[in-house]
């Protein structure tokens, strides 16, 4: 709400919360104004972003099971609904949000995708190996490296890092093969 149609409701929004709830409203005119006024200005500090209906609706829906035990109607009370209020509309927003939220997309890796991020997997690990750590070596390292001529057959997979790492070998994968 705008501070216009704040300063507008807020007498009448009152007055609806009286008849809604059945809360006492004060007798005194000077009461009732003061009542108004911070009414007013507790709107526009708290709730500005909920509207008259919204409001009106609080009161409809939660207002009623709130006990007032004979007092005046007082700031501490319409809180007591418009911050359950505002909890749950938030809260329904969240799940709202999640409802709508579209599942990400289903990437199918085509073979020569797969092989190249095996690829840059053998890579890592070598890179790994030059920096002094012992990487894993997963069984596809031996079936790529014979498939890409880099070695005969999968036993000579530890002789071939070996030979690489003496050798001084920047990269296992580059356009040509570093050895042969």
């Amino acid at each position: 709400m705008s501070d216009t149609e704040v300063s507008l409701w807020s007498k009448a929004l009152l007055i609806k919360i009286h008849v809604i709830t059945g809360w006492v409203i004060p007798d005194s005119e000077s009461m009732m104004n003061i009542l108004v006024e911070q009414f007013e200005k507790h709107l526009a500090e708290s709730f500005g972003m909920l509207n008259t209906e919204e409001i009106e609706y609080a009161f409809r829906s939660l207002g009623t099971t709130i006990e007032d035990w004979g007092k005046n109607m007082n700031l501490n009370l319409t809180d007591k609904v418009l911050l359950k209020y505002v909890e749950k509309r938030f809260n329904a927003s969240e799940a709202e949000r999640k409802v709508k939220v579209a599942p990400p997309v289903q990437k199918i890796y085509t073979d020569d995708e797969i092989l190249n991020m095996r690829r840059k997997d053998i890579e890592g690990a070598y890179q790994a190996m030059r920096k002094g750590v012992v990487p894993v070596i997963y069984e596809f390292f031996g079936e790529v490296l014979v498939d890409d001529g880099f070695i005969e057959n999968r036993a000579d997979l530890h002789e071939f890092f070996v030979w690489c790492l003496g050798n001084a070998v920047d990269h296992i994968y580059t356009k040509e093969p570093p050895c042969n």
